[in-house]
């Protein structure tokens, strides 16, 4: 049967019980986010411990709530688990599954100076929740937590099956998370099932995620060679060379010139990111300069394609001031098919999101980062969405309680949502198929 929605034939008052519960666990969430920022999760590749410490508490923490058992899937990084926990509740029908995907590590807390307290321990300022993983990802398993909580109190029945997927290495784009999960055989997802990630949206809630840029994250080393400054000649000055690396990349705007008006921006984007110092001092013409660019690109732009007038770019540089230049692809995430803007999920969460925030939802392109281009890569409609201000990877990074409570009833209302045949709407309103 294909996703839709039918109102649910039941008395309003249980609802209204679990949103009422929901607006009541204001000092819960905040202690959830104590527990979860103290447990540093850091990928190991980043410095960090890992996600363990945070995997344990959160299956003690759903296990003694009677949100259901909890599977761990886990893999071995140089001999620290990296752990993935997936928790499913049983539906009526039980051959779909709307799963709600997070993830476990964090950024890296970055200069310390910048923060005005510790990273991980938890600052509150009257709503504001500040620390490292509140927002990303902390708010929204938070608010899938709460959601069902309040769900399995009040014992509003599920017309389908409901899952919580938390996994690792989301930070890094690497095998220990979802592509782990995925790899198991059985698969945990099958061919029914949706997903939604809050990870991500904007301060209103209206940013409904259906597509994501493709990502290129790209280092470009540039060799000449070192000499005194008083006599340049003598040397290539790899500096120079870099800066003029630079400007002529701004031609990438120029090759790649597509525009998509479901995306925010709407044009591909290629922006110079870290610039590491040169060696050498005051006086010395730096034999190397190394610099990275971080590149999104449209559905419709190829990266081989990106990759290959880059190389081409740095070649001609090159060659005009005599240095070598390196181009190596660090990240690299190919788009995914979009999740359609009419598929039955997108007008179930703008719904919702009406019903609790009274905000009209729209389904956009986001410039990428998520698992969703993952998800929609192995054939499932996934959509982004959580209503946040987009403070992930910042210094003092912050969210605000009263969203984690207002997106657990929006979560809520999707988990209890009927299926219904395609082309209805509640109230006998003819919409388009799927």
């Amino acid at each position: 049967m294909a996703w839709g929605t039918r109102r649910h034939a039941r008395s309003r008052t249980p609802l209204g019980t679990a949103d009422e519960l929901l607006e009541g666990s204001g000092d819960l969430a905040v202690a959830l986010q104590e527990e979860l920022v103290r447990r540093n999760a850091v990928a190991p590749a980043l410095g960090g411990p890992g996600e363990s410490a945070k995997a344990d508490f959160l299956r003690q923490w759903i296990e003694a709530e009677g949100l259901g058992p909890v599977a761990r899937v886990s893999g071995s990084d140089g001999g620290m688990e990296r752990p993935n926990l997936l928790v499913r509740r049983a539906g009526t029908a039980s051959d779909r599954c709307l799963w709600f995907l997070c993830h476990l590590d964090v950024a890296p807390a970055g200069d310390p100076e910048a923060w005005r307290g510790d990273p991980f321990r938890l600052r509150r300022e009257g709503d504001k929740l500040v620390g490292r993983g509140v927002e990303d990802n902390h708010q929204g398993i938070i608010s899938v937590l709460l959601a069902l909580r309040a769900l399995v109190q009040t014992g509003i029945p599920l017309p389908r099956d409901v899952g919580l997927a938390l996994v690792a290495d989301e930070e890094t784009g690497g095998p220990w998370g979802l592509d782990l999960v995925l790899r198991q055989r059985p698969v945990p997802f099958g061919p029914g099932d949706a997903f939604l990630l809050p990870d991500a949206g904007d301060e209103e809630g209206g940013v409904i995620g259906v597509a994501e840029k493709g990502v290129l994250g790209v280092r470009l080393r540039v060799l000449g060679h070192g000499a005194s400054a008083a006599v340049p000649i003598t040397g290539r000055n790899a500096l120079a060379a870099g800066a003029h690396l630079l400007v002529a990349l701004e031609a990438l705007a120029h090759r790649f010139p597509d525009r998509d008006p479901l995306f925010l921006p709407s044009h591909c984007t290629f922006e110079p990111t870290r610039h590491l110092e040169s060696p050498g001092d005051l006086h010395t013409v730096p034999g190397e300069d190394v610099f990275h660019l971080d590149v999104r690109v449209l559905p419709t732009v190829r990266l081989d394609d990106v990759l290959t007038a880059i190389r081409e770019i740095a070649t001609e540089v090159g060659r005009t001031h005599r240095v070598a230049i390196q181009v190596d692809p660090l990240v690299r995430e190919d788009p995914a098919p979009p999740t359609p803007s009419s598929h039955p999920l997108v007008r179930l969460l703008a719904r919702a999101v009406r019903q609790v925030y009274g905000v009209e939802a729209r389904p956009r392109g986001i410039g990428g980062g998520t698992l969703a281009t993952r998800v929609r890569r192995g054939g499932w409609p996934a959509v982004v969405w959580a209503r946040q201000d987009g403070t992930a990877h910042q210094p003092n990074e912050y969210c605000w309680l009263p969203n984690i409570l207002g997106d657990a009833r929006v979560l809520l209302r999707l988990m209890i949502e009927e299926e219904r045949p395609e082309g209805t709407e509640p109230g006998g309103a003819a919409q388009g198929g799927t």
